[in-house]
């Protein structure tokens, strides 16, 4: 079976971690014995505006269109017809069995345009919703994507409710982003550490300055550790700079490999998420897999995997919950079984290889039909 992927978001050698999910997807796909190819709108191309080019990504073939920032935005959003012409002589050179769209915009909306008759189904990743329209005629273009699609998965509960709010979508069944769970293995019970972990982009949406103030004002004594880099970076070292005793506590790491991120998980005492919005928050399935307990707003996502004992929730912007259960944990004593038990209900609810499988049913069924 060939299948052609289409990322709406995907890495680049100036940013490897972006679209991490759906390269991983990808590669578990190919190493079940999927030939899969991946289209990437690459925003950080070098290269002459819509040229194509092909590379190879060990068992993955990309095809890259070239669309540098900030015409990916103007082109995927207002002239997407310009892409569809791009993706149909790729469909023609790869001729795949089934296409498969990760997000409705740029990849399903260019998709729907597409002349090509071959069958595709889309992943909507995207949220909120209201901000990937700006015109009526923006929202038809998402709408008739879902509708011209064979099937349509979100990946948690809150978004499906959202397509079907917003596009009368009614059908959106859920379908989970997956875990690696071979690069995010349970810890062992002496890989614990002291710190509290945050990773994430650094940007408003995200609300780490939240996490920071709860912090200081849980006093607790174990230091701070945030992973990830973005905007805000500046705002939230002087936030930390003008805290009390700010100095050496809160510890900024900057943009890491997906590795680094695993070890950090796995000695983490606690992981926080603070979002103003997630459609699944892979981040925080991983910290489970590494057997960390989860301390999460109410966000969306989260709420379908974040169960107990595995973690706990405060309202979004409520810090003064957050500054309760970082205190609550900051008393909780690990022990292997909590580990063990933790990584168990990742591996059999959300991993990889239970992702990879339902997809291979899918595209049988989609492209029988």
């Amino acid at each position: 079976m060939k299948i052609l992927l289409i990322a709406s978001w995907y890495r680049s050698e100036r940013a490897p971690n972006r679209g991490s999910f759906i390269r991983e997807q990808a590669r578990a796909l190919a190493s079940s014995g999927v030939k899969v190819g991946v289209v990437v709108f690459d925003r950080d191309s070098k290269k002459s505006l819509l040229s194509v080019t092909r590379e190879v990504d060990d068992e993955l073939i990309e095809f890259r269109i070239s669309v540098p920032s900030p015409l990916h935005r103007l082109i995927g959003f207002y002239f997407p017809c310009l892409l569809a012409k791009k993706l149909d002589t790729i469909i023609g050179e790869f001729a795949p069995d089934v296409i498969h769209a990760h997000a409705a915009r740029p990849g399903a909306v260019v998709m729907s345009l597409s002349q090509s008759n071959i069958p595709y189904v889309v992943t909507e990743h995207s949220g909120p919703l209201t901000d990937f329209w700006m015109t009526v005629h923006g929202k038809n273009a998402i709408k008739r994507a879902y509708n011209r699609a064979a099937k349509v998965f979100s990946v948690g509960k809150t978004l499906s409710l959202d397509i079907e709010r917003y596009f009368g979508y009614v059908n959106a069944a859920v379908l989970p982003n997956g875990v690696a769970v071979d690069m995010f293995p349970k810890a062992d019970i002496n890989e614990k550490s002291d710190y509290i972990l945050v990773a994430c982009s650094l940007i408003e949406g995200k609300r780490v300055s939240d996490i920071i103030k709860a912090y200081f004002d849980s006093k607790i004594e174990r230091p701070l550790v945030v992973l990830g880099a973005g905007p805000e970076m500046g705002r939230l070292k002087e936030q930390v700079n003008s805290a009390e005793g700010g100095l050496g506590r809160v510890l900024f790491k900057g943009a890491v490999d997906r590795n680094v991120v695993s070890e950090y998980m796995r000695g983490a005492h606690a992981f926080v998420l603070a979002s103003e919005h997630e459609t699944f928050s892979l981040v925080c399935a991983e910290a489970i897999a590494s057997g960390t307990f989860v301390i999460s707003s109410r966000c969306g996502g989260p709420e379908d995997f974040v169960k107990v004992p595995f973690g706990g929730f405060f309202d979004v912007g409520k810090t003064t919950e957050l500054v309760e259960l970082i205190k609550k944990i900051d008393k909780f004593k690990y022990d292997q079984d909590f580990i063990d038990k933790a990584n168990q209900y990742i591996t059999e609810q959300y991993s990889m290889e239970s992702l990879v499988n339902k997809l291979k049913e899918i595209y049988i069924q989609v492209n029988k039909n």
